[in-house]
């Protein structure tokens, strides 16, 4: 078992709580007021102003493992007469040990999606249990999150319990709703997407002669098209003396680039779906190239 003597990451701070990673990978919380109260912290001890100082107790960061407040500091003097500064920080272990558990929300997601599965099989607690070799107590904890389970437990939960396929997704905060669309397609296929990003051949409706008209304007990546108004793309086309009419999915042609510049690749397959009687021209050039579908689920499937 890891010791659970470090703080790896500090998730939120709520004044007087604060909510951190600790080194075992648990979700813990820690109310500073009370752990000061058994630390024996009064109103005159170094580090007590962060109580007082709610934007001061904002400023929490990991330091060292630890929590610790860099902006708030002392002067201390060794035996040997020399002097240094040293920030407040509290002790790693005494700050988990005094903190409570915290389930994380995607523990309450899976159990919740767990139960509505089971319901919509009208299976019941205990024979969702007997199929996979536990106990309807179990099953319980986790349909509620009052546990922590493996990935193989859920593995086995869903794919020998209720018949489904389990999916995983890595994504990051800013992009999550792109990340985790993006994350059913397979790695060969986002790779080979991603090199060709700066083609206009990948956007629905633009071949050779759309090409050419283009590069009269100097737009020759999704990047500079996604770029345009659909206004200044129509007084491009009064100028050549064309009609919308002379182009194919012209209405799109921005969106499509602009889903091509941001690697929203799933969003991009399925615009060209809707407009095009369910076929991608992305998906169909992925294909041909790789010689593979494109989608990562499909690997797994039995």
């Amino acid at each position: 078992m890891r010791t659970n003597n470090k703080i790896l990451k500090i998730r939120h701070s709520n004044f007087p709580n604060i909510a951190f990673i600790s080194g075992n990978g648990e979700y813990r919380t820690i109310d500073i007021k009370k752990h000061f109260k058994k630390l024996h912290l009064s109103d005159n001890d170094f580090g007590y102003e962060v109580l007082k100082d709610k934007e001061l107790f904002k400023t929490v960061t990991v330091e060292d493992n630890a929590l610790a407040w860099k902006q708030l500091n002392t002067t201390m003097k060794l035996p040997s007469g020399k002097t240094f500064t040293a920030f407040f920080h509290l002790d790693p272990l005494q700050t988990i040990q005094n903190s409570e558990p915290e389930t994380p929300e995607a523990n309450y997601q899976i159990g919740y999606k767990i139960k509505e599965e089971r319901l919509s099989q009208n299976l019941s607690q205990d024979e969702l249990a007997y199929k996979i070799g536990t106990s309807k107590h179990y099953i319980s904890k986790i349909e509620n999150a009052k546990t922590d389970f493996e990935f193989k437990t859920l593995q086995k939960i869903f794919e020998v319990g209720l018949g489904k396929k389990v999916h995983v997704s890595i994504y990051s905060r800013v992009n999550s709703v792109k990340d985790i669309s993006n994350s059913v397609l397979s790695h060969a296929c986002i790779e080979w997407l991603n090199q060709k990003r700066d083609e206009m051949t990948l956007i629905a409706g633009i071949g050779q002669q759309q090409l050419n008209f283009f590069k009269k304007y100097s737009i020759t990546t999704p990047l500079a098209l996604s770029k345009l108004e659909f206004v200044e793309l129509l007084e491009f086309l009064k100028s050549e003396k064309k009609s919308v009419d002379s182009f194919k999915h012209i209405e799109t042609w921005i969106l499509q680039a602009k889903y091509i510049n941001n690697g929203d690749w799933i969003g991009l397959i399925a615009l060209q779906k809707t407009q095009n009687g369910n076929r991608s021209l992305a998906e169909t050039m992925v294909k041909a190239a790789l010689g593979e579908g494109i989608y990562g689920i499909e690997d797994r499937e039995s």
